[in-house]
């Protein structure tokens, strides 16, 4: 405030927009032409302090969200020698460079103020929406800030006052600025990762596994026409000196809640969803799907390396004459972790029709879930 008192003091407002370089031109004015201009070249320079700050950051923000499976994978790697986010580096330096040949200076702040005030506003509005939240939960602890609601209050006004001005000053590269930031809404439902919902299964419809068929005996259900193919499955696999044993089939709502509740505070929400359905939106609610281990590579239990195992090998090239689908290959469209353990039964016409929504039910999906 005082700064910006001291430049109103040196030149009329009604001068200020013709100054280009605001700091070197109140600079002449108290101190004269030549050291006015040195201070300039000082404030130039000082400038690669924060360009130094940004080349530090911003790639680590961009690895991170492509480690978290936000962006394209190969941002995540670490160059060998440096240990550094190296090809996140280059794909900050390429998008600033497209940035810097696409205008000056002004029209490049032109296109980031609208955005970046207005997103600085909305975390104002998020203080809020995060009260009011933590108010009607019990005994949550509320989020204190000071002098709220005024303080913050008159930090949104004042954002969004400088979005309206910006863009009435300014209306084509404001336009331009929030193009640019819309551009990001389809690359997010593109790699957004989707868990569809499932109805959950009737538990009277449910038929127990057999014990022996089960990791430890542990009780598992699942619907009979699945159940059924499981089982001339295994036996099938038995000829082979191949042991299959289920560890995990039928989950409710409630247990599937616990599950991804315990990977949230494990891993976090953006990992978590990749390897662990929301309840409601897990496969296993259907009663046609299980997770299968091979009974003598107990390590391998739900891991990627399960398809390495003599039963991860055999169910690949044998599950579907049984009626079994893998749910989640390798790079599949929902963006889900590949699990070679997890298996569903598409045996029956009923079975088919849980796991085949059509393209509008998915095209829902992707964009509401």
């Amino acid at each position: 405030m005082a700064l910006a008192a001291l430049y109103v003091y040196a030149i009329p407002v009604t001068a200020l927009d013709s100054k280009e370089k605001i700091v070197t031109s109140v600079s002449v004015v108290f101190f004269g032409s030549a050291i006015g201009h040195i201070i300039g070249l000082l404030v130039g320079v000082s400038v690669l302090g924060c360009l130094a700050a940004t080349v530090l950051v911003g790639p680590r923000v961009i690895f991170a969200m492509s480690r978290d499976g936000m962006l394209p994978k190969f941002a995540s790697d670490i160059h060998p020698d440096y240990f550094t986010p190296g090809n996140a580096i280059v794909l900050q330096a390429i998008m600033t460079s497209i940035l810097v040949f696409s205008g000056t200076f002004d029209t490049l702040l032109d296109y980031i103020t609208v955005p970046s005030v207005f997103f600085s506003g909305l975390n104002g509005v998020g203080l809020f929406v995060l009260r009011m939240r933590q108010r009607s939960e019990e005994n949550a602890q509320v989020y204190k800030t000071f002098g709220y609601p005024l303080v913050p209050g008159l930090f949104v006004v004042g954002m969004m006052w400088i979005v309206i001005n910006t863009v009435l000053k300014n209306p084509t590269n404001s336009i331009w600025g929030l193009a640019m930031v819309c551009i990001g809404i389809p690359i997010y439902y593109l790699i957004k990762v989707v868990h569809l919902s499932y109805s959950v299964a009737d538990s009277k419809d449910l038929l127990t596994i057999p014990p022996e068929l089960c990791r430890g005996g542990k009780p598992c259900e699942l619907l009979p026409s699945a159940l059924a193919a499981l089982e001339d499955m295994v036996a099938e696999a038995k000829k082979t000196n191949i042991d299959i044993v289920v560890i995990s089939a039928h989950r409710t709502r409630d247990f599937q809640k616990e599950l991804f509740e315990d990977a949230q505070q494990r891993h976090g929400k953006s990992h978590a969803i990749r390897w662990v359905a929301p309840p409601g939106r897990s496969e296993h609610h259907t009663g046609y799907v299980v997770d299968l281990a091979d009974l003598n590579c107990p390590e391998y239990d739900d891991e990627p390396g399960f398809e390495n195992t003599p039963a991860g090998l055999w169910l690949l090239e044998n599950g579907p004459r049984f009626g079994f689908k893998l749910s989640f290959p390798k790079n599949n469209w929902q963006k889900i972790g590949y699990e070679p353990w997890h298996w569903r039964f598409e045996g029956t016409l009923d079975a088919y029709a849980q796991f085949h929504h059509g393209i509008w039910n998915k095209i829902t999906h992707i964009v509401f879930s």
